[in-house]
């Protein structure tokens, strides 16, 4: 509720602020109840009262952010965030939490993009028509922490497609992106992920990724894995037969794709802030 107010848009210092100002104002108040007006019963009662209502007060304002978030630090064209069911203008500078829901749009005359920074230094661009959740996110203390901890990130891609590229602080806990079809499992990487509702060439509609640098792995729905490596495209989905030479060619769940890349994984301009 209180992250879906307009309050929860503004900046983090102001938030404090006027949480600390609501605060001060009912101290105020009360130290002057307490001295000219009430009997000690009374006053004991609505110090109570005053101290909850303080504290009420400052939780709206401030509304309780989680330890670990990130921040949209660029939107362009028509993209709206879903937290607990009610949609708000993305705009730059906004917060987002777990289980929020970014979804872009493209029509004739509006494509929706927008680049999220992770507080651990990592990007995420969502491409043009696409959905995501924030399903998880790590503790700050996983950042301040030496060594790797037991801990999984998760962000489910619904359609479209995403480009993400991870911070040193991301190797100290396990990313998983999970769709529809897949699920995939990153170290140090730059990769573009795309959920296809058609098929493409001879492969059937599934999840597609790409790797730009470093490794990543695809599972099927039924356990397959493949790895993939810099340069490859792997696929995500059902198994299949394919017809090759006259004969019938049973397929994995999850394997390598030989699929037009710059047609499937689009750039945007907003990639050039990824850094």
């Amino acid at each position: 509720f209180f992250h879906s107010t307009p309050l929860s848009l503004l900046p983090s210092q102001v938030q404090v602020f006027l949480a600390l100002w609501a605060d001060s104002r009912y101290s105020g108040f009360m130290n002057w109840f307490t001295f000219h007006r009430a009997t000690r019963p009374v006053r004991t009662a609505c110090l109570h009262i005053a101290g909850g209502l303080g504290f009420w007060l400052a939780w709206l304002l401030i509304g309780f952010s989680p330890a670990h978030a990130a921040t949209l630090q660029a939107v362009t064209g028509n993209v709206v965030v879903v937290r607990t069911g009610i949609l708000l203008p993305a705009v730059s500078g906004m917060r987002l939490q777990p289980g929020d829901e970014l979804r872009s749009t493209v029509d004739s005359t509006d494509t929706g993009e927008a680049l999220i920074r992770f507080d651990d230094g990592g990007f995420l661009a969502i491409r043009t028509g696409s959905a995501m959740q924030i399903k998880r996110l790590p503790p700050q203390d996983v950042l301040s922490t030496a060594g790797t901890a037991v801990f999984n990130a998760a962000v489910y891609l619904i359609r479209g497609g995403l480009r993400y590229i991870t911070s040193k602080a991301s190797a100290r806990y396990t990313v998983v992106f999970e769709t529809p079809t897949a699920t995939i499992g990153i170290r140090g990487t730059d990769l573009e992920i795309l959920v296809s509702d058609v098929a493409v060439l001879d492969n059937n509609p599934g999840t597609y990724l790409k790797v730009n640098a470093g490794a990543a792995s695809i599972t099927a729905p039924n356990g397959a894995v493949v790895d993939v490596l810099p340069g490859e495209v792997g696929y995500g989905g059902e198994p299949d037969v394919s017809v090759r030479g006259g004969a019938a060619v049973r397929r994995t769940a999850a394997r390598k794709v030989e699929v037009p890349t710059a047609a499937l994984f689009k750039p945007s301009s907003l990639d050039q802030q990824m850094r």
